[in-house]
């Protein structure tokens, strides 16, 4: 979810060796059609997700594309880091969809999710329904600080994710902001009932998870 370029570098071997099939979700309608293009044979669903389904809203194409949002950018808060990236350049009209709306009742559940869509993140979890409950592994940016208006936090997504069944098992920063500052992370979680389960070892490998039950405490 937010698949503008395509499948992750780490993930193709996967692709390759039969192991996985992608399907992506883009809300930008021209990375959408280049996506189809690209992928062919690969599932590509053209919607902005939410949670709620059919409500019209405005996609903030930005300066740097990858920041696009259905969010706007808290200037304020991107100030110290230089925030002309974040600047909104079109507003494009779009309406939100559930994915539990939109996706194809003849496929399977999505068993691994990556969710990337600037901010809007947790809106998009809840638009999974009860397809969620059949999602292994998740893959989903996350802040400490909003960097959008209405973003939520870490806290929020953790508060979200322990009550539909996932542990935390790894926290990558996506680098110091202003060179000084940790606020992004990719964030990974498990369903706890399927830590051993084929998908979850494939996940982990994809994503150099290490095992969590390796770590040892001493002294507390």
């Amino acid at each position: 979810m937010g698949a503008r370029g395509g499948l992750p570098l780490r993930c193709q071997w996967a692709q390759r060796a039969g192991l996985i099939s992608p399907a992506f979700v883009e809300a930008e309608p021209r990375e959408a059609a280049r996506l189809r293009l690209a992928s062919l044979g690969a599932l590509v669903l053209p919607y902005p997700l939410g949670d709620v389904d059919g409500k019209d809203t405005l996609l903030n194409l930005t300066r740097e594309p990858g920041r696009s949002s259905l969010l706007e950018p808290d200037m304020d808060a991107l100030a110290p880091f230089g925030a002309e990236p974040w600047r909104v350049v079109e507003k494009v009209p779009v309406r939100l969809r559930r994915l539990d709306c939109v996706w194809p009742p003849d496929r399977p559940a999505p068993t691994m999710v990556k969710v990337d869509v600037q901010g809007f993140e947790l809106s998009v979890l809840r638009g999974f329904g009860s397809l969620l409950d059949d999602v292994c592994c998740v893959e989903v940016e996350t802040v400490i600080h909003p960097l959008y208006c209405g973003q939520s936090t870490l806290t929020d997504m953790t508060a979200f994710m322990r009550g539909r069944g996932f542990g935390l098992v790894r926290l990558a920063t996506v680098g110091l902001y202003g060179g000084y500052e940790l606020i992004e992370f990719n964030s990974f979680w498990i369903r706890k009932t399927c830590c051993d389960s084929d998908e979850a070892r494939l996940w982990r490998a994809i994503n150099n998870v290490g095992d969590q039950r390796r770590i040892v405490s001493l002294g507390y």
